[in-house]
């Protein structure tokens, strides 16, 4: 068992949010998913605002937090895209890009590297970027679906991009070397 400490508190607080968040929308309860939602996402905030200022970084935590966001993004999204429609190929991007690096993680472990792929700013931009878009598609006074559409593209984009730039880094670090 993994030693609890604020900055891993806040990571399961999300875990638990993103299924909670799921079953809301699931059983139409529209704004306490809304609600909930974004207090999910500033506990992404707080926990690596928690790890870096009370030196609560850990390799477990390096690996739970992105772990975490996956997990509320893609429920979310697909509670959204279930019961609001919201677009099931931007699922499939956001899906797309986190199981490659599921995979990428599984073979670390596998070949016990011990090594973890840093997180760029350009991840943490995408990974704002797909809560905003989610949270834009969740508010209901943005009924206007070409701003919805021009955010979650966006996004898409970001994920597509970040997801090359992981595979050039993982094959650099580990598969040509």
């Amino acid at each position: 068992m993994k030693k609890l400490n604020t900055a891993l508190a806040f990571t399961y607080t999300r875990v638990i949010l993103s299924f909670v968040i799921l079953g809301l929308l699931l059983y139409d309860n529209f704004m306490w998913a809304v609600v909930l939602f974004i207090i999910a996402g500033l506990t992404d905030y707080f926990d690596g605002y928690f790890a870096r200022k009370f030196n609560q970084i850990t390799f477990f935590g390096k690996m739970a937090d992105p772990s975490a966001d996956k997990l509320l993004i893609n429920l979310t999204a697909l509670g959204l895209v279930i019961k609001f429609g919201f677009p099931l190929w931007a699922l499939g991007i956001f899906l797309f890009k986190d199981l490659g690096m599921v995979a990428m993680f599984f073979y670390v472990k596998l070949k016990k590297l011990n090594k973890y792929l840093e997180v760029t700013m350009i991840s943490k931009i995408t990974t704002t970027i797909q809560i905003v878009s989610i949270i834009i598609y969740l508010i209901p006074f943005t009924d206007i679906y070409f701003i919805k559409l021009s955010v979650i593209v966006i996004a898409c984009i970001l994920t597509l991009y970040t997801s090359v730039d992981y595979v050039k880094r993982f094959m650099k670090k580990w598969w040509l070397y």
